[in-house]
């Protein structure tokens, strides 16, 4: 376990660690917020959606790695495939700028 997972999980103690949580639980609601309100937006119909012409599967949270959501594409990829289904993966890249 590294250093950073020690101090969320609670491993690692004193005060440091604990203003370290609360920092990060305040974080964490922050975080929250904006994506309801984000979501609640599209909800809505304040910003749109694109359809595409064909089934779109997504797969984990662009902004978290080490999730193991390579592997997890491998395997739905050789799936669809070994059904006779056309399959195309779209990547932003490991470390991509936006742009």
């Amino acid at each position: 376990m590294s250093q950073f997972e020690d101090i969320i999980s609670g491993k690692t103690k004193g005060a440091a660690a604990v203003a370290a949580r609360g920092g990060l639980s305040a974080l964490s609601a922050l975080y929250c917020a904006a994506t309801r309100t984000r979501n609640s937006l599209y909800d809505h119909g304040v910003f749109n959606r694109a359809k595409m012409p064909c089934p779109v599967i997504s797969v984990g949270n662009v902004t978290v790695g080490g999730t193991g959501k390579t592997p997890m594409v491998e395997f739905i990829v050789r799936h669809l495939m070994d059904a006779g289904k056309k399959v195309v993966v779209l990547s932003r890249g490991y470390r991509a700028r936006p742009g």
